[in-house]
């Protein structure tokens, strides 16, 4: 059957403009977020009175998380399934952990995060830590928000 070319071209533009011809957006490919495969990062956590400072310096599979008010080290290995999903693995601290059986729950659990936003200046995640309840949404700066 013809259609008019009145009708045939804004269905083309239409299925055009969204890729996937359905409407939705779950089909679409995620972002680019290659940018924050590697480099240094920073991260501001409040835990009740206390406001802790990471660093956290990337390469595309080891992560170091620098709490820079008290030195304390974890190392941790980064699998990208994709440019908006990685899984973080606790693999050790420096200075090592004095409860063993803390540890042995880190290196059990693996950290799922989506990147969720972002820009040049930060970008925004959510992430899950698997066998437990745990889910946080936050942001990891580009740049450092503090003077110290």
């Amino acid at each position: 059957m013809k259609y008019p070319l009145w009708v045939a071209v804004p269905i083309c533009l239409l299925l055009s403009c969204n890729g996937s011809g359905d409407g939705t957006a779950e089909n679409q490919p995620p972002p680019p977020y290659k940018k924050y495969r590697k480099g240094k990062f920073f991260s501001y956590v409040n835990e009740g009175k206390h406001r802790h400072k990471y660093l956290i310096v990337r390469n595309d599979s080891m992560q170091t998380e620098v709490d820079r008010s008290t030195g304390h080290k974890s190392i941790l290995k980064i699998s990208w399934e994709d440019s908006s999903h990685y899984e973080l693995r606790y693999q050790y601290s420096l200075p090592a952990m004095k409860d063993l059986k803390q540890e042995a729950l880190r290196k059990a659990n693996v950290m799922k995060v989506t990147i969720t936003g972002g820009n040049n200046e930060y970008y925004l995640y959510k992430s899950v830590v698997t066998g437990t309840d745990f889910q946080m949404k936050d942001t990891i700066w580009l740049k450092r928000r503090d003077n110290r």
